[in-house]
């Protein structure tokens, strides 16, 4: 064990390990292209709300989903007091809070599974 290399944790040191003295280059100009053009649409402090979730939220909300007569309280949000006013608690704790984290997943697990389907009966192209 004392000889093994520590593994890479961050994404700036897994493109260090493999690309050499570029990874971080190339990773530092993605992350400059994607603030400096997608931070006018979407504002990091605001989506920071809806991607808040935990593996116990998923994996609640998709059973509320699949199963509503389960539920057991109340459907209505739960409202938090803030200096400002009032504001509703982030999803992570409060289960009828909306996310896009489930929605995201679910497109991209269908895309994923509709491309596995056409690559195996050959039908698949990348346009």
């Amino acid at each position: 064990m004392g000889g093994m290399l520590p593994l890479p944790l961050s994404p700036k040191s897994i493109a260090r390990a493999g690309f050499g003295a570029y990874g971080g280059q190339f990773l530092g100009a993605g992350q400059a292209f994607v603030s400096n053009n997608y931070s006018k649409y979407f504002s990091s402090s605001a989506m920071r709300y809806y991607f808040d979730v935990t593996e116990a939220y998923t994996f609640n909300k998709l059973r509320l989903i699949a199963c509503p007569f389960l539920h057991k309280g109340s459907w209505a949000r739960i409202p938090e007091q803030v200096a400002g006013g009032l504001t509703f608690k982030p999803p992570r704790a409060d289960i009828n809070a909306p996310d896009l984290y489930i929605p995201l997943m679910g497109f991209w697990s269908y895309v994923l599974a509709a491309s596995t389907l056409q690559v195996r009966r050959g039908t698949f192209t990348p346009e």
